[in-house]
């Protein structure tokens, strides 16, 4: 892949983080559902983003574990993400969305789910920074 197509990826991930933060912001308890799906698949699109952007191949998962693993073999910097449990929004990737009782979820849950996506999204940055730029 290319370094245009780690941009294109990027602004995509940016997307799904601003419009569920504008859902998590201005309904907070309606869309809990969207919010969790949306962060997670900013998350999962952060880190494909570094790992095309350094031309590494990785399996075409929503396990953010696994996708942290192949970057923690570029920098082992994204361990730092398994402290701040961005691997835990893995839950959020599919069946959030076809099995209502798959996570019960809560206001608490979905903060959570945003402040995780606020760390990585802010990582991701400073080691890409030139992606940011528009």
């Amino acid at each position: 892949m290319s370094k245009t197509s780690a941009k294109e990826l990027f602004h995509i991930a940016e997307e799904d983080f601003i419009d569920g933060k504008k859902l998590y912001t201005n309904n907070p308890d309606e869309f809990k559902r969207l919010v969790c799906f949306s962060m997670q698949q900013a998350v999962e699109k952060y880190i494909k983003t570094y790992l095309i952007y350094h031309d590494k191949p990785y399996k075409k998962t929503h396990d953010i574990s696994l996708l942290i693993q192949n970057a923690v073999e570029i920098d082992e910097d994204f361990n730092e993400l398994y402290e701040i449990n961005a691997d835990s929004l893995t839950d959020y990737a599919v069946e959030i969305r076809y099995d209502r009782t798959y996570i019960t979820l809560s206001k608490e849950k979905e903060a959570e789910a945003v402040f995780i996506v606020e760390k990585v999204r802010s990582f991701i940055m400073k080691k890409l920074p030139e992606l940011s730029e528009q």
